[in-house]
């Protein structure tokens, strides 16, 4: 989802908020290569799983901040920006769990983030019953 396509205007707060979601996407290729030469140790995997779970917090931090910018007036509802938020915390919780997880058993933590294509489609099912069962507006 294009998350700016609901916005009228910019203003300062989800000006940094992008400013920030930009310097951890600039990171990405910095974090990737780090953890591609330093697949032996845990340091890089850690950060390059933190580094996917900031970008994933500040897209859901986005969602909000334009969610309560135009407060549904552009068709960004309510219902709609819990699906994307949803998908959003899914990504973050499940990096986070794998950074963590990477001190403890660094096997199980390289292919825990498997469980976002596990666990997004039922976060999908979920919401299109109840985009089905909304009235048409």
């Amino acid at each position: 989802m294009k998350i700016t396509k609901y916005l009228t205007s910019f203003n300062p707060k989800l000006l940094w908020i992008n400013i920030f979601l930009l310097f951890f996407v600039v990171l990405l290729p910095f974090s990737t290569a780090f953890y591609v030469n330093g697949i032996n140790f845990i340091g890089p995997f850690v950060f390059y799983s933190i580094n996917l779970s900031m970008i994933a917090l500040m897209i859901l931090l986005m969602i909000y901040a334009v969610a309560n910018k135009e407060k549904g007036k552009t068709g960004l509802d309510k219902l709609h920006r819990n699906w994307e938020a949803s998908r959003m915390f899914n990504t973050v919780i499940v990096w986070g769990l794998a950074g963590f997880m990477a001190f403890f058993t660094i096997e199980i933590a390289r292919v825990i983030f498997v469980s976002i294509f596990i666990i997004n489609p039922f976060i999908d099912r979920y919401y299109r019953k109840k985009v089905a069962k909304e009235p048409a507006k």
